[in-house]
């Protein structure tokens, strides 16, 4: 990895995701793979993004929530338990979300979460393409 050249990010969104941060932290990356990931999330195609524990994934959805409130993302995680986890950083923010069910209005989110094991089925299928027009 060539760490000359400075991993550069959107002002805009690096805001948006400093003011996701506690206050004791900054905003650093660490790969040059994480930067790509959040400037893309200002993009309007879908991003797919496989990269390490800790390298900001989390980040870059929230961040791009926030930059644009009026959408729905829907965040597939892998396994059930990081889906959980990402419930409750997603309490910490200000973001409208919850975890996918059958019953979740999705015109009132900003942020649904779900395990890949759900996302496959048919129910959660039918769900999403009902909130097509609000996916960013």
């Amino acid at each position: 990895m060539n760490r000359s050249r400075p991993l550069v990010v959107h002002e805009g969104l690096s805001q948006t995701l400093l003011s996701i941060l506690p206050s004791s932290q900054t905003l650093l990356w660490t790969i040059s793979e994480q930067a790509e990931l959040v400037q893309s999330s200002l993009g309007s195609k879908h991003v797919l993004a496989i990269l390490p524990t800790g390298s900001g994934k989390s980040l870059t959805f929230f961040g791009a929530a926030m930059q644009s409130p009026d959408h729905l993302y829907i965040v597939i995680s892998p396994l059930i338990a990081l889906t959980n986890d990402l419930k409750c950083q997603l309490g910490q923010t200000h973001l409208a979300g919850d975890l996918w069910n059958a019953h979740l209005d999705g015109s009132q989110m900003q942020i649904v979460l779900v395990s890949i094991d759900v996302a496959v089925r048919n129910d959660f299928s039918v769900w999403a393409e009902s909130y097509k027009y609000r996916l960013k």
